[in-house]
């Protein structure tokens, strides 16, 4: 890999690292505003799939499967507890 190479690589990832960060300090203030419980756990998943994408891209770029692993599993981990909310709202829905 040639020294132009190397430092584009490093520049786009310290600019994702530096978006996802970002990304996660807005979600984070926001969720500082949220009193509702179902809707604090949807932005906790929201979170984590902000951070498992930008995980997975960094695997991605860097060629690096085991980030771009874990950053998938925190993905779907993020869909399963969308899910369970979900289930949540449906079932207060129907109880009253």
């Amino acid at each position: 890999m040639t020294t132009e190479t190397e430092n584009r690589l490093s520049t786009t990832v310290k600019n994702a690292e530096d978006q996802t960060q970002e990304m996660i300090g807005e979600a984070q203030e926001k969720m500082g505003e949220i009193t509702s419980m179902t809707t604090e756990e949807r932005v906790k998943a929201t979170v984590k799939n902000i951070e498992g994408k930008a995980q997975e891209m960094l695997g991605e770029i860097t060629g690096n499967p085991q980030d771009k692993a874990e950053g998938q599993v925190k993905q779907n981990e993020a869909r399963a507890e969308h899910i369970v909310e979900n289930a949540k709202e449906e079932a207060k829905k129907t109880i009253n």
